[in-house]
């Protein structure tokens, strides 16, 4: 869909979150009084998580009236079909709590219409909004390095908006967030004529989604566009996707041990592994909005945690390795993204570019070829599976009788 030129040129209009048309229910005083009393970094990252996930506004595009267009105009109102994708990402360089979304047109497997990256966080004791655009998306090409590209991007790759073009928030309730951007300090130059425009746009952030609505104007008060060219964007959280919902599913289990039985080990080793014959345990120890920390206990060594984590392609998994003292042991952090939308109950993680680096320096080679793969089954069983060509080796952990809480991991807090 092709996209007005004055809308392009922001790095706003791609929000994708947005709560039911209807107002927004008022936050009750002591709602208001709870959100105040929380310290502005709490503020980040309870916005920034608020947005995790996908969203459309599939239900605003079917009550439309017939008299509004489906399409961008320049006059008349309009409102045009959007999927949203937001995802957390970790790099210092962006702040404490960067985001990456994506929009597409008309839906989750249309065209990208809009990537940026949104930063929360604290300036002057208040919650604020920083945003980016990219100079150059070929780099999202290949989707299997979406979370590799975000973590060692440099903010010289971006185009980063004025800083009068912050947008500045009120808490109005422990989870919800509205927020401005002051069209008397954002001013920026017209991608085609070059004129100068005051941007203006009002978000609300919430548990049900977020309201948008965005608009600029020139200095002679002629308004060069609104988005959307009706009443606010009005997107709804979706369905949580397969591999969201797995994600959710393993951290339903926090707190929680469980043991464990080699289920496969195809074909058998010679001599025999380090798990053959051992106690294995799983404890879903850590378990936060974007990460999970898994201890896997063989018996007395608990050098091992799987670190899954949200990313841009879905989900990515780590292999953490400690020594006794709780450094790092020299075979760590390899791991894998996947790379489709997989089952809500199997996501698999071929190795990636980090992990077989590791694997030649370390020179076992074979290791390259590994696809790891982390099974769900509610209430029944949870599997961790190793192939690679000639070899398969599966953990099944049983999920009806809990275990005792063991020792942490090496390493942990």
């Amino acid at each position: 869909m092709k996209q007005l030129s004055a809308r392009a040129a922001l790095g706003l209009a791609a929000v994708g979150l947005v709560a039911a048309c209807a107002p927004l229910p008022r936050a009750t005083g002591d709602e208001a009084q709870s959100s105040v009393a929380a310290s502005a970094s709490d503020k980040a990252l309870i916005a920034r998580n608020l947005l995790l996930g996908e969203f459309s506004n599939s239900a605003q595009m079917r009550a439309l009236e017939a008299a509004i267009s489906s399409s961008p105009a320049r006059s008349g109102a309009w409102i045009d079909a959007q999927h949203a994708r937001f995802v957390a990402f970790e790099n210092p360089r962006f702040g404490a709590h960067p985001l990456y979304f994506e929009w597409r047109s008309p839906g989750a497997a249309g065209p990208v219409t809009r990537r940026r990256i949104w930063v929360f966080e604290q300036v002057n004791g208040a919650l604020q909004m920083r945003f980016f655009s990219f100079k150059d998306e070929s780099v999202f090409a290949d989707q299997s390095r979406w979370q590799d590209v975000l973590t060692r991007l440099d903010p010289a790759a971006t185009v980063s908006y004025p800083e009068g073009c912050r947008v500045k928030f009120s808490a109005l309730g422990a989870r919800r967030f509205q927020g401005q951007l002051n069209p008397a300090t954002c001013k920026i130059p017209a991608q085609r004529s070059g004129k100068e425009l005051a941007l203006a746009a009002s978000i609300d952030i919430s548990e049900s989604g977020l309201r948008y609505q965005e608009s600029g104007q020139y200095a002679d008060g002629s308004m060069a566009f609104t988005v959307p060219g009706t009443a606010a964007y009005a997107f709804t959280r979706e369905l949580l996707s397969p591999a969201d919902a797995l994600f959710e599913g393993i951290r339903a289990l926090c707190g929680k041990t469980f043991g464990g039985r080699i289920s496969v080990n195809e074909p058998v080793t010679n001599p025999p592994d380090v798990f053959t014959g051992e106690t294995l345990l799983m404890h879903v120890r850590d378990c936060d909005p974007t990460t999970l920390r898994v201890p896997f206990h063989v018996s007395n060594d608990r050098s091992r945690t799987w670190v899954i984590t949200r990313s841009a392609a879905g989900l990515k998994l780590k292999h953490d390795h400690r020594k006794a003292d709780g450094s790092e042991d020299e075979m760590t952090m390899y791991g894998g993204d996947t790379l489709d939308r997989g089952l809500e109950s199997r996501q698999t993680f071929p190795a990636d570019a980090h992990s077989q680096a590791l694997f030649t320096r370390m020179k076992i080679p074979v290791s390259n070829q590994n696809v790891w793969a982390l099974e769900l089954d509610p209430g029944v069983e949870f599997r961790y599976e190793l192939t690679r060509p000639q070899r398969t080796f599966k953990v099944t952990f049983d999920l009806q009788k809990p275990l005792p809480t063991p020792p942490p991991a090496w390493g942990s807090n």
